[in-house]
């Protein structure tokens, strides 16, 4: 026999399976550190509800893809650290220091906003395009830097990371 669907469908987020998932994650990677990604409004489960139970078990660093919603997530995480994905503009140095919000460098040009900013005790993440070719410094500006290093002057790197393309590899 066949079932119409529902009228009016439900969609249950389970907070505490979410967070169960988390503290597996830390127990199988000890030594480092887990963060959370929430952009897009944490993949449409609600960051602002989501964020908070994670930081209450530990979670420290939370990742969003722009702007808006680092300062969206800052207001109910007062102390996480923040990174954006999208990485900062000439426009936007002030919100990141008004909300402490740590970006993401993924080019040449975003590396050298971010030094001229001259906030050396604001710490900045790189991002090197490992093959997923969304974000991230390309391979010929990672040679630039590799034959440049001062490009770096100025700037302190709290992370190295990279989206890999292929995890199975």
């Amino acid at each position: 026999m066949h079932q119409e669907p529902p009228d009016n469908p439900i969609l249950t987020i389970d907070i505490g399976a979410i967070c169960r998932n988390y503290r597996h994650l830390a127990k199988i990677a000890p030594g480092a550190e887990v963060s959370a990604v929430v952009k897009a409004d944490a993949y449409g489960l609600g960051a602002r509800q989501i964020a908070p139970s994670l930081a209450q078990i530990g979670c420290q660093t939370f990742f969003v893809a722009l702007l808006q919603e680092a300062v969206a997530l800052r207001g109910v995480l007062p102390s996480a650290r923040i990174a954006v994905l999208a990485g900062p503009d000439m426009g936007a140095l002030d919100s990141y220091r008004q909300h402490r919000l740590t970006p993401v460098l993924n080019s040449l040009p975003q590396l050298a906003v971010w030094r001229n900013a001259g906030d050396a005790a604001a710490a900045a993440m790189l991002h090197i395009d490992t093959g997923m070719n969304r974000l991230g410094l390309a391979a010929t500006e990672v040679e630039q830097i590799a034959a440049s290093p001062d490009l770096l002057d100025g700037v302190k790197i709290s992370l190295l990371l990279s989206h890999l393309a292929c995890a199975e590899d």
